[in-house]
């Protein structure tokens, strides 16, 4: 019978340990083989996870350049139908008359500010003084409005009206400059506050055009819609939203010869005549101050003096200085200071400022008396806002 090969390995220790090499050097050589193509499949598998990842991003760079492209292109086309809009102040708000008029002529105006739209003024915290948000803004600037037409034809008849002069100055969203703001604010941001008011707001416009006749509109930007955590010098305007949210409703209302604006990217602009009295208007930001026991009569007359020396040493001299911001209604020699739409808020109600309803300056311009017949208008109805 043949010897098997375990009993050849058995009876012969040279054998034994020659094929006890083989198979070590058998098994080395496999080892390395395996090695190298465990390393060669980790290396192009590398590779092709790269190539994917290159790809991936290569594919999401172009689609933010093209993103980007969109909106460039979109913005272009949203500039170049503003830009090609005129913005001046129109004659009627200085007619010529050879003769004296018998008519009692009057310019109607009314400053509408500090509406802080989408802002949420919490019943509770307030202490039932005061609730507001963007359904009560909606009803309160509706109301504003209806009231301007109501006081001008209804309480002022007798007059004839050359037309309706709304100061739009400034502060017309609350924003997110504040981080408890960003926190309780109406809506999904800045940019759907501004999408969500422009009807309403155009709405209001075509009323007054409608009864008036004429519509001139100043607008000035606010400190709360800068685009910026701090109010800047340079571009102050237009990186502003209340300076975009006027030019996008500039634009809407560009078919509408009855309404003109004044957008200027000036923080004052320039000085406005209505018959022989000189406007200057401005959001109020610029003066700072007022806790004091005078209040903000110090800010107000520094700030006075201050313009009326600058703009006498430019040849642009003015009669009265309108501004909002302060969120108290005052009219006092040369300066009327408007309140606000959304009232008296958490922010003043633990600073301890003076308590003051929502709102909004009212006058009549006329030639031999300038602004006459101040009224403030309260648009606050607590049955039609339910609180």
């Amino acid at each position: 019978m043949p010897e098997t090969y375990a009993e050849r390995l058995d009876r012969d220790p040279e054998y034994a340990e020659a094929h006890r090499l083989a198979c070590k050097a058998w098994r080395e050589k496999q080892r390395e083989k395996v090695v190298e193509v465990t390393t060669d499949d980790i290396l192009h598998g590398t590779q092709q996870q790269q190539e994917r990842r290159l790809s991936s991003t290569m594919k999401r760079q172009a689609a933010q350049v093209q993103a980007a492209f969109a909106a460039l292109e979109a913005r272009c086309d949203l500039l170049t139908a503003i830009d090609g809009i005129e913005a001046h102040s129109p004659a009627w708000l200085t007619p010529v008359r050879a003769k004296e008029p018998k008519k009692n002529y009057a310019i109607v105006n009314t400053i509408s500010s500090d509406q802080h739209f989408d802002e949420v003024i919490s019943l509770r915290e307030m202490g039932g003084v005061n609730c507001y948000n963007r359904r009560i803004a909606k009803l309160r600037l509706d109301r504003h409005y209806e009231k301007v037409c109501s006081l001008a034809k209804d309480f002022l008849g007798g007059h004839t009206y050359e037309g309706a002069h709304v100061w739009w100055l400034g502060d017309a969203f609350t924003g997110n400059i504040h981080e408890e703001l960003t926190k309780t604010n109406d809506g999904l941001g800045i940019l759907e506050s501004l999408e969500y008011w422009l009807d309403p707001v155009i709405a209001n416009f075509v009323l007054l055009a409608g009864e008036f006749g004429k519509l001139h509109i100043s607008a000035r930007r606010g400190n709360h819609t800068r685009t910026s955590q701090r109010t800047p010098a340079k571009r102050r305007v237009v990186e502003s939203y209340d300076w975009l949210f006027m030019r996008l409703i500039q634009r809407e209302l560009r078919g509408d010869s009855r309404i003109t604006f004044d957008i200027p990217e000036s923080d004052d602009g320039e000085v406005i005549a209505q018959y022989n009295t000189k406007f200057l208007a401005t959001h109020g930001d610029q003066f700072r101050g007022g806790s004091g026991i005078s209040g903000i009569l110090t800010p107000l007359k520094l700030g006075a003096y201050k313009k009326e020396r600058n703009h006498g040493a430019l040849d642009t001299p003015f009669d009265v200085m309108l501004m909002g911001h302060f969120h108290q209604y005052m009219t006092i020699p040369g300066i009327i200071v408007n309140g606000s739409l959304k009232g008296f808020d958490e922010y003043a109600y633990v600073s301890n400022f003076g308590y003051e309803p929502p709102q909004q300056a009212f006058w009549l311009t006329t030639p031999g008396y300038g602004p006459a017949f101040h009224v403030p208008i309260r648009p606050q109805d607590r049955k039609r806002e339910r609180w």
